[in-house]
């Protein structure tokens, strides 16, 4: 039996995000079931094929982070492609457009950090912040998402992105962020969803779980829920401020 939660209504056009990657509702009335795509025979891009050179454990260090543009929405959605297709790490079943993802970038600028990670020059993964409900008192909580290259887990690329986007959301007067999370519950799935363990490493709690709540590849996931606080709240809270207000202070 689920725990009880909050209730949370996404946004109608963002994604509803399951981190270490984010993702999307399922559209409503949708009745097409996603198949999973082989690797082997998908096709290949350099969102695909890229292996990053071996940085070692300090890999941290080798990493640039600075804000996304439209113009990364190419290199962007490659990265996003592959758990669309393979995972229910996000909840989405068709890849977006190119038009489309350059959108959501777009929208997401307006107000939230939207942040990407180099090493030697090439986008090896994203993250990004956006509201975890639309009614105005939930203004000071932001729902975060970070995606990586596949084959660019687990070097500390996923640490120094939420690292400086929670010091931008700090900055910004967010209190706290939220995490939904696809949760492990087969031992095949442990292989694929380590979201929940990043989460609690980078200073998570868990919230709770829904039960059943997505629909993919012909089963049903649970979400979980997590949360970490940024900063006390206050009994007379400032207004939150938008990403360009506070990015020059972090020279993204």
């Amino acid at each position: 039996m689920a725990k009880e939660l909050p209730i949370l209504k996404s946004e109608n056009d963002r994604n509803h995000r399951f981190a270490d990657c984010g993702a999307a509702p399922l559209s409503a009335g949708k009745n097409t079931e996603p198949q999973v795509v082989d690797e082997n025979t998908a096709p290949q891009g350099i969102g695909s094929n890229f292996v990053p050179r071996d940085i070692g454990s300090n890999s941290a260090a080798q990493v640039t982070i600075r804000a996304a543009s439209e113009g990364d929405a190419p290199r962007l959605l490659e990265i996003y492609a592959y758990y669309v297709k393979n995972t229910a790490i996000t909840y989405e079943y068709d890849v977006p457009t190119l038009k489309e993802f350059e959108a959501r970038i777009e929208k997401t600028l307006q107000k939230y950090p939207y942040l990407v990670a180099l090493i030697d020059g090439e986008i090896v993964g994203y993250c990004y912040a956006g509201a975890f409900h639309e009614r105005p008192a939930y203004g000071w909580l932001a729902e975060t998402t970070v995606y990586l290259h596949k084959n660019c887990r687990g070097r500390g690329v996923g640490r120094k992105l939420y690292e400086t986007q929670e010091k931008v959301l700090t900055a910004q007067g967010f209190t706290k962020t939220v995490a939904l999370i696809t949760s492990p519950k087969t031992e095949e799935d442990k292989k694929v969803y380590h979201s929940i363990q990043f989460h609690k490493a980078m200073g998570y709690k868990m919230i709770g779980e829904i039960e059943n709540s997505g629909y993919k590849f012909s089963r049903w996931f649970t979400t979980a829920y997590m949360e970490k606080q940024l900063q006390p709240p206050q009994k007379n809270m400032p207004p939150v401020v938008s990403f360009s207000k506070v990015r020059g202070q972090f020279s993204l």
